[in-house]
């Protein structure tokens, strides 16, 4: 299987445009960090302590540089159209965010077909 390229998200934050992505690099980072790294992302899935967890994946996952919790929810600001693109991102890092080559698994489907 050919796994795609994992999806990047620009955010302006203060004066900065910040690249945050969720690859190994991140999850990495993330498990070392929390001790309770998959209970974190359940929650946030299942919509508990939303964002709070999501400050805490998202501190994780920036490209440039470490930002802290504490960093991101001073910078963020707190208007409808801000949340709805943060609940978006966060959504599709942890679930959306590597595209499976599609050639490859029509590929198995007709060998299976055949045998």
């Amino acid at each position: 299987m050919n796994i795609g390229k994992v999806q990047e998200y620009k955010i302006e934050i203060g004066e900065e445009i910040l690249t945050f992505r969720f690859d190994f690099e991140a999850l990495c980072k993330f498990e070392d960090k929390y001790d309770n790294s998959l209970e974190i992302v359940n929650e946030y899935l299942q919509q508990k302590k939303q964002y709070s967890n999501l400050i805490k994946i998202l501190s994780c996952c920036c490209v440039e540089k470490d930002l802290t919790e504490e960093e991101l929810k001073k910078a963020i600001s707190l208007d409808f159209p801000t949340i709805k693109l943060l609940d978006v991102i966060g959504y599709q890092m942890l679930v959306g965010s590597l595209d499976l080559d599609k050639k490859d698994e029509n590929k198995k489907e007709t060998k299976s077909k055949k045998n």
